[in-house]
C-alpha cells in the first residue's frame, strides 16, 4: 500500500487569534495489494468482483490504464473536479495491446451494469499515450 500526499496533523489554536486552525490534511492511498498478472480470461472475473464490491460502497468510480499509478492518481485528484479517495491497482502486464483491450472490456461491462450511474468514464479507454511498461489497470473511488 502506497500513501500519497500529506500527513495528518491535529487541530490547534492559533496563537494570535486563539481560534482553532484545522491542520488536518486528507491522506490518500493506492492499494496495490491485489495486483493480478497472467491471462486476462482468468483474471477478469476476480477483477470484476473486486471493482463491484468497492463500487457498492462508493459515490463514483473510474477505470483507467497507466504505467505510473502514483502520478496518475495525483493527476486525477488535481484535474477531475472530484476529490478521489482511493486507487486500487488491479492488473499488471507488459503488453499495451492486452492492457488496452482489457481496460475497454471493463469500462463497457460497467457502462452496462447496475453500477453505470456511478461510473465516471466518458470514453471507453485508451485516452492517452503511454511510454514504457509495465502497464496497470486501476480503478479510483470517491466515497
Amino acid at each position: 500500500m502506497w500513501q500519497i500526499g500529506w500527513t495528518t496533523n491535529s487541530i490547534r489554536p492559533n496563537k494570535t487569534t486563539n481560534k482553532m486552525n484545522d491542520k488536518r490534511q486528507y491522506i490518500i492511498y493506492i492499494d496495490d495489494s491485489f495486483i493480478l498478472t497472467g491471462s486476462t480470461t482468468n483474471c477478469l472475473p476476480r477483477i470484476k468482483n473486486r471493482i463491484s464490491n468497492l463500487a457498492n460502497h462508493c459515490k463514483y468510480f473510474y477505470i483507467g490504464l497507466t504505467n505510473r499509478p502514483k502520478a496518475r492518481f495525483q493527476e486525477h485528484r488535481n484535474s477531475d473536479g472530484i476529490l478521489w479517495d482511493r486507487m486500487v491497482v488491479l492488473y499488471k502486464t507488459t503488453s499495451l495491446r492486452k492492457e488496452g483491450d482489457f481496460e475497454e472490456d471493463l469500462i463497457l461491462y460497467y457502462k452496462n451494469s447496475l453500477h453505470s450511474v456511478k461510473l465516471k468514464n466518458i470514453k471507453n479507454g485508451r485516452q492517452g499515450a503511454l511510454s514504457a511498461p509495465p502497464y496497470y489497470i486501476y480503478a479510483i473511488f470517491k466515497y
